[in-house]
């Protein structure tokens, strides 16, 4: 990989013709790192604006995924979404369809557009709020709509179930049963 080169341009009362300058560089020279140096001027020359635009939330999923089986079963929460620059992640949630978002998830400080954040330990058939939560380097905070997932109920045994197909394949035997009063009993 070649070195990358500075060029640093000196700039006095040139604000008229430093960006053409500026931008004509750019263009010729992509790979090169230019640094203009203001030395007081009177006309602004060079002046940058403050960044004041929160990172823009894109593309938001929430996805459930279950560890374990039967009765030791945990769910957590998958959520991932974009920005359209780089930003924290961070997930505030609570239990119920709305409210106060009474947990949070630990802010991750890297600066990514794409964003991961797993919540764990969600209970079994409970709806659950959440909005997500992306900083850029401004400090601009960008906050997501409330969004709503339900956790599926816990699921059974591997008993449980085997119990309940026997029961349903043969439940015809307790039918018959009615029909022919003692004639089954014999």
């Amino acid at each position: 990989m070649p070195d990358k080169i500075a060029v640093i341009i000196p700039a006095f009362n040139t604000a008229k013709t430093i960006g053409t300058l500026i931008e004509k560089i750019q263009k010729d020279y992509p790979q090169l790192d230019i640094v203009v140096v203001d030395d007081d001027s009177a006309d602004q020359t060079f002046s940058t604006t403050a960044d004041t635009t929160a990172p823009q939330i894109i593309d938001l999923k929430a996805e459930i995924s279950a560890l374990g089986s039967g009765e030791n079963i945990k769910y957590q929460a998958i959520i991932s979404w974009d920005t359209d620059e780089p930003s924290t992640s961070q997930v505030e949630y609570g239990q119920g369809l709305g409210g106060d978002y009474s947990n949070k998830s630990k802010e991750n400080l890297s600066l990514n557009q794409n964003h991961v954040v797993i919540l764990p330990d969600l209970k079994p058939n409970n709806a659950y709020h959440l909005r997500v939560l992306s900083a850029d380097k401004s400090a601009n905070l960008g906050i997501s709509e409330d969004q709503t997932l339900i956790t599926p109920p816990k699921e059974k045994s591997l008993l449980q179930l085997i119990l309940r197909s026997l029961e349903d394949t043969f439940s015809w035997v307790t039918k018959l049963k009615g029909k022919f009063g003692g004639w089954l009993h014999r």
